[in-house]
């Protein structure tokens, strides 16, 4: 298959920049219109302790635990969302960095980018129950819940990998690629597709591209660019419910969240944020979460409209009461609660959001 390679040419003959230019004009006035609503989402809760970095986030949404990965203690960090506390912790590989979770097994999936490694964690008994040697080093990971199947985005040599690993019967089954780049990973059940972004491809293609997987061929079936070159993908989250796929993408003055449609693998919008990184999608209310790096906010987006709800401002002194308290990296949303879980990275902890209106 071909990626998209050319040079970009004038502003005038460039569609990208046309098309990011009028949709930055459209987001811009309906921002200023919608932000004299504001969103309707509160902190919760900032859930600290004593070897407490999470970074990665993911939900089990049938027992209301979040799990986290901490490479600074080589663990996966265990938070009980009825009480906000943290419920325990297991050890994991060298560098933990991706986590996934099965709810209806209650099996927890983590890749340990230093030692090319994934943890197989039985949640309800919260103790190891092995380590898959991969093919590679791992990065993102993600699972079919219906299909128990395991889909981890690495490294295998100089090239991007998929690696796909059958829960059912324990076995590494596939490598998917090679390709360019391989570094997050999302899951659609409902359609049994596979989105994998290909930031920091290393020069080969552009850091931006997407390719799509088919579950049932274990194939590349797709492909297509989240915004102009330039660009990286960092994240993707789908939100089955409506077959929508999010990349955040940053590096660049078209950098934001750009919204494809996955029946046609087709850019349909895009929303502007500075420096986007983690990206969590609540199919119960069709709300976007995007954590942003570089300015500490957390963006809110409408999934219906593809418009800016609202922005959560980092912490300073006096008002508002509403804030980010640090930087963020990843997060995931409970679509049985509502509630959104932010992991920081740092000793700030664990910043948890209530998405109830």
């Amino acid at each position: 298959m071909g990626v998209l390679g050319k040079t970009q040419g004038s502003s005038a003959n460039n569609p990208w920049l046309i098309l990011v230019f009028g949709l930055i004009l459209f987001s811009s006035f309906s921002t200023i219109a919608q932000n004299a609503f504001a969103q309707t989402e509160t902190i919760a809760a900032v859930i600290t302790g004593s070897d407490f970095f999470p970074l990665a986030v993911t939900v089990n949404p049938n027992n209301n635990m979040i799990y986290a990965t901490d490479g600074a203690a080589n663990q996966l960090d265990i938070v009980n969302g009825t009480t906000n506390t943290i419920a325990g912790t297991i050890p994991t590989g060298n560098q933990p960095f991706g986590v996934a979770v099965n709810p209806n097994t209650d099996r927890i999936f983590v890749t340990n980018r230093n030692d090319g490694t994934m943890t197989v964690i039985d949640g309800q008994e919260k103790t190891v129950m092995k380590t898959i040697t991969l093919p590679g080093y791992p990065q993102g990971i993600a699972v079919d819940p219906n299909s128990n199947k395991v889909y981890v985005a690495g490294v295998k040599g100089s090239t991007g990998s998929v690696f796909v690993y059958n829960a059912n019967n324990g076995k590494l089954t596939t490598v998917i690629g090679s390709y360019c780049g391989a570094w997050a990973v999302a899951v659609n059940p409902v359609t049994s597709k596979v989105y994998v972004t290909s930031a920091f491809s290393n020069g080969c293609a552009p850091n931006n591209m997407v390719y799509v997987i088919d579950e049932n061929s274990n194939t590349i079936v797709s492909s297509f660019q989240a915004g102009p070159a330039g660009l990286y993908a960092y994240d993707v989250q789908v939100n089955p419910a409506t077959n929508r796929i999010y990349v955040s993408t940053f590096g660049g003055s078209s950098e934001g969240v750009y919204v494809a449609d996955g029946s046609t693998n087709s850019i349909i919008a895009y929303v502007q944020a500075t420096e986007p990184r983690g990206i969590a999608v609540n199919p119960t209310t069709d709300k976007v979460y995007v954590t942003n790096l570089n300015d500490g906010t957390l963006s809110i987006i409408d999934g219906q409209t593809n418009t800016l709800l609202g922005v959560i401002p980092p912490c300073q002194p006096g008002p508002p009461s509403t804030c980010m308290p640090d930087l963020s990296q990843y997060a995931v949303a409970n679509p049985k609660t509502n509630m959104i879980y932010v992991g920081t990275g740092s000793a700030t902890g664990m910043i948890v959001i209530n998405g109830n209106p």
